[in-house]
């Protein structure tokens, strides 16, 4: 009895041993199908977000670059997009130019928040007062 005991464990080790060695040679695409932690690291590859961002900038600079209503310095600014947050900088003739390049950023799809760090052309802005 005891001489089959140990026969079954010894089949079982070799079994398992056996399993082992296959899952480490399959491909990567089987354990993402396989496990959830593969899944949620794929999908925060940054190489994958960096698409996406480089993707949603250039919708950006088309949209302000194809308004002729902006002036020629409003879409020359510079855009940067990272994880979705779009930072607008540079000079727009005034805030109606300002409000409206934010508000085409917002309505592009991706966009998670805004930093807009634009500046009015004259205006010095001194605590909470502006002079022209």
């Amino acid at each position: 009895m005891k001489k089959d005991l140990i026969l079954f464990i010894s089949t079982l080790c070799l079994i398992l041993a056996a399993c082992e060695k296959m899952e480490k040679k399959s491909s990567p695409e089987k354990k993402f199908k396989q496990t959830k932690k593969s899944y949620i690291s794929l999908s925060s590859d940054p190489s994958l977000k960096h698409a996406e961002d480089a993707t949603l900038l250039e919708k950006i600079q088309a949209s302000i670059q194809n308004d002729g209503a902006l002036s020629e310095s409003a879409r020359a600014i510079r855009i940067s997009v990272r994880d979705g947050i779009v930072t607008l900088k540079g000079t727009v003739a005034n805030n109606t130019e300002k409000d409206a390049i934010a508000n085409k950023v917002r309505q592009e799809n991706g966009v998670i928040s805004i930093d807009n760090r634009l500046e009015v052309k004259g205006r010095i802005w001194e605590g909470k007062r502006a002079f022209d």
